[in-house]
Parts: structure tokens; sequence; C-alpha cells
């Protein structure tokens, strides 16, 4: 491991060690690999590794995103109608040779809740709601010299609770706590502005386009999975991610329908869930990577806030 290794993975546990001044500063912020959707995804934490895949070495790769402290405000007295903003940046950079890459991203995230039925515990409006996200972000491509404009919006339906639910974003056991599932489906569409579309030739990452204007119907599925949940006390983790795109232009340069599927595994060394040792793996094309279809896999450290 070289000294840059030594030296993130240092910095990470006297992070983590602080525990009052840390949570004091950092009250209502997040740390996780990406910030894909909303904020009631479940995300894999940020992480540091030896990754590979598509043919080449091992190399090393930085996915960190932070969100700041959520602003939350209400539309009407009842407080059927609720809302929250939230700012995020995101760094993630690539070392491999043939597929370099390095960008940042800063992004201001809406979200908007009806709440349609009350929780039997809190009367809370929030137990079953329809879910609005909308998302501006900034990306800036240091490897093209490019920065690019995306907006979205997704809607999901929302039935969180503990109790027998096996509705959306509800926490789903099975037997004695052998498995906890949640799961999260959402429908909308995404506007990329200035865009890079890559390809592989000759086993190297070009752009094969300046930049491309185009718009998106986009079906995601996010889970979490906690297998063991019982025996492991709930430290191993798994998340998975997938989405599909359909050009709703037309772009002989993006085939018309394209899938991404992100995976993480991750188990917890701390009582507090800060800091795993885990595996990635990620296969298909999106816009994160400017629609290079590749098959990439990590293993290494990773924390979250």
């Amino acid at each position: 491991m070289n000294k840059f290794c030594k030296s993130l993975l240092v910095s990470c546990l006297l992070i983590l060690s602080q525990h009052v001044l840390a949570e004091d500063l950092l009250e209502g912020v997040e740390i996780r690999k990406t910030f894909k959707g909303s904020a009631i995804d479940s995300a894999s934490p940020a992480s540091f590794n030896i990754s590979g895949g598509s043919g080449s070495d091992t190399y090393h790769n930085i996915d960190l995103a932070i969100k700041i402290k959520e602003h939350e405000f209400d539309f009407d007295r009842q407080g059927v109608w609720r809302g929250r903003m939230y700012p995020t940046v995101e760094f993630h950079k690539n070392s491999d040779e043939n597929n370099e890459s390095e960008n940042a991203q800063a992004a201001l995230s809406f979200e908007f809740e009806r709440g349609l039925g009350s929780c039997a515990q809190d009367k809370s409006p929030f137990c079953t709601s329809m879910f609005w996200d909308a998302a501006f972000k900034v990306k800036r491509d240091s490897h093209n010299d490019k920065t690019t404009q995306n907006v979205s919006l997704f809607a999901t339906y929302s039935k969180a609770g503990k109790g027998g639910s096996y509705g959306p974003n509800s926490i789903i056991v099975f037997g004695d706590e052998a498995l906890k599932l949640i799961y999260l489906p959402l429908l909308g569409f995404e506007y990329h502005r200035n865009l890079p579309i890559e390809e592989k030739v000759d086993g190297e990452k070009v752009e094969v386009a300046g930049a491309v204007d185009e718009y998106f119907a986009v079906a995601r599925l996010n889970l979490g999975i906690t297998p063991f949940a019982k025996a492991l006390d709930e430290k191993l983790k798994l998340v998975v991610d997938y989405s599909f795109r359909s050009t709703l232009g037309s772009n002989d340069l993006i085939d018309d329908s394209n899938a991404f599927i992100d995976v993480s595994l991750d188990f917890y060394l701390d009582e507090k869930d800060r800091l795993a040792f885990g595996f990635n793996y990620s296969h298909g094309k999106s816009p994160s990577r400017n629609f290079l279809d590749e098959e990439k896999w990590g293993i290494g450290f990773k924390f979250k806030l």
C-alpha cells in the first residue's frame, strides 16, 4: 500500500475517532459514495478502493459525497404537505491509465412529500406518502475539460414503517431477523446538457463526441439488504441500485435504452457503523460515466456519517 493509501486511511480513522467534537461540528451532515436520487434511498458509504475490471490492471478509485444539513419547511398548517432542501458536493477519481477520470459535482436538491395515511404509533402523515425529488447538478469533468448540467425529477410511493408492512420504503423482516430488506422504486426523467460520450478504442477510453444534450425517461430500483441481521448484529449490508434509461430524443451516439447496476457489500467494523471494509461491483452505461460501457470492481475501506 503506497503512502497516499496509508495517509487516506489514517485520515479516515482520525475523523471517525473524534466523538463529541465531530458530532457537534458535523450534525446533519452525511457522507456517502454518491447521492444518486432521493434522501430515502439506501446509499453505499464513501470509499477508497483498489479496483479493476474490463481487462485493466488494478488501480485506485475514490468516491466521496457530502450532503449538507437539510432545511425543512411546511406547506400548510396541517402538515400534510412538507418538503426539504439540501446541497451536496461529490468527488470521484479513477487512476486507471486507460480509463482515467476525475470529476467534481455540486447539486441542490428539493424534496416534497404529500402524506396519504397516518402511522398507528405517532399519527404522522408520512408513513404513507407520495414523494417527489427534484435536483439541479453541475459536474466538472477535469479529464475531458467539460462542465455538464443535469436536471432531474423522480417520484415514488413510500410506505415507511416496521410493523408488518411490505410497501416501498418499509423494513421487511424475514424469519427470526435472518434477513431484512428495504426497497424503493422510482420513476422520473433527466435532462443532461453538454454531456461527453465515450467509448473504448483499442483498450483506451476516448471521447467520441464533443458534447450532447439529451432527455431520458428513467426507472430506478434501490435495494437495501441486511443478511444474517440478528446473527451479525446488522453489520453486513448489501446495497443494490439498478437504473434503466430510455432516450426521449434521437441521438445516434446514445443507444435508445441503457441499463446500469451498482452493487456494494460492506461489513462495518465499529459500533456506530461508520467504518467498513467492503466490495463494489458495477456494470453497464450511465450518464455518470458518460455512457461508457464497462465493468468495474473494487475492494477497500469505506466510511460514512
